[in-house]
């Protein structure tokens, strides 16, 4: 049974380390990037890999644009790869790029499938319930999604 991240972490327990959606120029002024340069250890100028309790994986490029789904499928991979080689860890997956990216879950959830064949990965419910094709886009009125909430709402701030 997977485990699922929560909406809103604001605590990270020791063997915690959670995904966050960052930029290649490591300049982490929005969103959970911001939030986790201040509490779990993201350093400015790195915008991919281990910092302190968090990992980040870019969805953005060095000039802050939206990078291609390709892209971030590799640094997902990269991603998987070290975290299932840290199985004293638990990884705490987030909506990457679903948030200031402008993604949609359908267009990332696919690239962290594979988190489900070990046990130290959690996933968003979104996620999950994509996988058991029962996920429901949220809509406005004018046909656009919702589920591309800001990192920022997701974790319940106010920034």
């Amino acid at each position: 049974m997977a485990r699922v991240t929560p909406e809103n972490v604001s605590i990270l327990r020791d063997n915690q380390c959670i995904l966050i959606g960052t930029n290649e120029a490591g300049i982490h002024d929005a969103g959970i990037a911001r939030y986790a340069a201040g509490h779990w250890g993201a350093r400015v100028g790195q915008g991919f890999g281990e910092m302190g309790q968090c990992f980040g994986l870019p969805t953005k490029d060095f000039w802050i644009r939206q990078l291609p789904l390709n892209v971030i499928a590799f640094y997902a991979d990269r991603y998987i790869f070290w975290g299932s080689g840290e199985p004293q860890l638990e990884h705490l997956v987030t909506k990457v790029g679903c948030g200031l990216a402008g993604y949609t879950v359908p267009d990332i959830a696919p690239m962290f499938k594979k988190c489900l064949r070990f046990s130290n990965f959690w996933l968003p419910q979104d996620f999950l319930d994509f996988y058991d094709g029962i996920y429901k886009a949220n809509t406005n009125d004018d046909g656009t999604s919702t589920n591309g909430t800001s990192t920022s709402d997701q974790l319940g701030l106010r920034l």
